[in-house]
This record gives C-alpha cells, structure tokens and sequence, in this order.
C-alpha cells in the first residue's frame, strides 16, 4: 500500500515539472520565466471625418529615445503610442509634427531631431513612414533641447497647438522646465502641453503638463488598447460636429449613376511601396467614394511573371493590403472593400517586355 502511495506521488511531482517546463526556461545558471509583453494587438478606431473636426489645429509629438527607454520595453511602448496614436488620429486638416530627442548614433548624431515638419497639411502615412527610422534608443535625455526647438517647429501656425510628450521621465534635466515655460510664453499661452508616462511614475513630467495649465498626464499603459486610445483622441484632440438640420424638397429621383472608372496603382519591381503618383489616385478613388456612398469596390493585386508562382500571391496580396490600407485610413469603410489574390495569372500586357512587366505590376480597383 505504501509502496503504491509512493509512486502516486512520484508520478504527480513529474507531471507538475512537466506543465512547468511550458513557462519556464533553463539557462546555464538556473530557470527564469519568460517575459509577456505588455504590448498587444492594435485595432484602431475609425473616427467619420464627415461627423468630426479638430479642437486643435497644430499637434508637435515629442518622443524620448533616449538610452534611459532602453529599460524593459519602454522604447517599443513609447514608439507604440506615437503610431497607435497616428493610427487613430483622423485627418481634418489640422497640422502635425514629430520631434525626438536622445537618438542612438547610428540613427542620428543630433540631440533633438525633427523628424516630420508640422508645416503642412497631416498626413498619417507619411507620417508613419518618418517614425519608422526611430529603430532603437540611445544618447542623453535631453528633452529641454527638444522643448526649445519646438518653439520653432511651431511658429507662424496659427489656432491652437498642442505637444505631446512621451517619456519615461527619468534622467531629464531640471532646465526642460524652464523650456516648457518658455515655450508657453513664446506661445502666448495658445498651447496645450500633454504628457504621457512610460514606466513607474515621474515627479517632472507631471510638473511639465501643469506649466500650461491644460494639467492632463496620462500612462502609457492606459492608452496601448485601441478603445483607450480613441477616447484619448476624442477627448482632447477632436470634437463631433453639431448636427446639420436638413430641410427636405420634393425632388425628381436621380437616376442611377454611372459606375466610375478607376486607374490601375503601379508598383516598382518587387515593391509594395506606394508611389506619389499612386497615392494621388487613390486621394482620388476616396474623393469618388466619399460622393457615391453605397458602392463598394474590390482591390485586386497583380505581379509580372518574374518569381516562384507562391511568392508572386504573397506580393500581390501585400500590395492589395496595401491599397486597402491607405484607403481605410483616409476614411473608406473596410466592409466596402475585397480584397482579391491574383498572382501572377492575369497580366494585361506582354511579360516579355520591360513596359510589359511594369504595367503588369499592378493593384486594379473596380467599383461592383
């Protein structure tokens, strides 16, 4: 009996280092738990530009990358909040800028960096494409140099301004004080300063969002989901519009319009990057479908002839994503596209050509 009850609790105890062995990992010295990231998966909210409009005309986005963010994950949460929060922020004609302060050297030599201009209309995808070079942290925590230069990101714009500040507050010197300060006097007291904390909690980031007066900080960690982000937006960036009373007139039914015609996005060889011209028409597809509500289009990627038949269906589906993307951005709703996977199996010019294979390397939006 006892020997049964032995081997009973042998086998549990194995068991248990085998359910263990799931979470924890061995080193040379011992186990550790492997670390959850505190960064999830974004979706974020579509704001109706139509319904909306900005409460601030100009937005100065300062981002610690200072070798302070090294810590933990508080460089991939700050660079997390700055492009959820341009994912989120809709485009209603207001400026936006981003500034960085700190920098690894092979990123930049500079202490303060502007990296998109606030001078010019918002554009969420360029937008992106800037903070993108922000790959790693590094260099001293200088953000009273980046405060003193946003006084000149910000001048000759007029309305109302807001900087938006996300650090973890550590290492920052007494004098980014000072420059606040001097940054709302300059400004005639027309701006808004906002931090957000990264991390365990700073006396001075507090101390800089009261300067203004506009006393608004808030935690990185609050604003990682997309229904916490929007709110933020909505609260202290945008406002809904009032409702327009209509007045309605007996009218003569239109008839049923015609279905436009839309020009085919050429890519580079390769590529899934969006060319100028590119982006122009599809500024011109949302024009379209901003005017005739109810149709719904499919967005269909090609390639030329060049590559493995599976690696042609995956770039023509990445630059289908693509085109998608940039429209839901600028306000198509995502239920109005398909999306559809071509390949390489219906070019409309001859591959044996080098005209041939560009006109092939395509993405075709057609209205159903």
């Amino acid at each position: 009996m006892f020997k049964k009850f032995v081997v009973q609790v042998l086998f549990l105890v194995a068991v248990l280092g085998l359910m263990a062995g799931c979470s924890i990992k061995g080193s040379g010295t011992g186990y550790f738990v492997e670390p959850v990231s505190t960064i999830k998966p974004f979706f974020p909210k579509r704001f109706d530009v139509a319904k909306y409009k900005t409460k601030v005309d100009n937005v100065l986005v300062i981002m610690d990358a200072s070798s302070s963010m090294k810590d933990g994950e508080n460089f991939d949460i700050a660079y997390a909040i700055v492009d959820r929060f341009n994912r989120t922020l809709p485009e209603l004609g207001q400026t936006v800028g981003l500034r960085t302060f700190g920098h690894s050297l092979n990123i930049s030599e500079k202490t303060t960096q502007l990296l998109y201009s606030a001078h010019g209309e918002y554009n969420t995808f360029n937008f992106n494409k800037n903070l993108e070079v922000m790959t790693k942290a590094g260099g001293n925590s200088r953000l009273d140099k980046a405060l003193t230069a946003a006084v000149n990101d910000l001048s000759g714009l007029d309305g109302k301004s807001a900087v938006l500040i996300i650090s973890d507050g550590r290492k920052l010197p007494k004098s980014s004080l000072e420059a606040a300060k001097e940054l709302v006097g300059v400004m005639d007291n027309t701006v808004c300063i906002y931090t957000i904390q990264v991390g365990p909690s700073e006396t001075i980031l507090g101390e800089i969002a009261s300067i203004s007066g506009c006393n608004r900080q808030m935690y990185a960690s609050e604003l990682l989901n997309g229904e916490m982000m929007a709110e933020f937006v909505e609260k202290l960036f945008i406002t809904k519009k009032p409702p327009v009373v209509k007045i309605k007139a007996a009218v003569e039914p239109k008839p049923e319009p015609e279905l436009p015609v839309f020009d085919s996005i050429l890519f580079e060889f390769d590529s899934v990057d969006l060319t100028t011209i590119g982006m122009q028409l599809l500024d011109e597809v949302v024009e379209v479908l901003d005017v005739e509500e109810t149709i719904t289009i499919s967005v269909a990627g090609h390639t030329d002839s060049v590559g493995s038949e599976e690696y042609n269906m995956e770039l023509s589906r990445r630059r289908a994503e693509v085109v998608a993307d940039y429209l839901t951005v600028r306000g198509v709703d995502t239920d109005r596209i398909i999306l559809e996977v071509c390949g390489d199996t219906k070019p409309i010019a001859l591959d044996g050509t080098a005209l041939g294979r560009a006109l092939n390397r395509r993405v075709e939006i057609n209205p159903n």
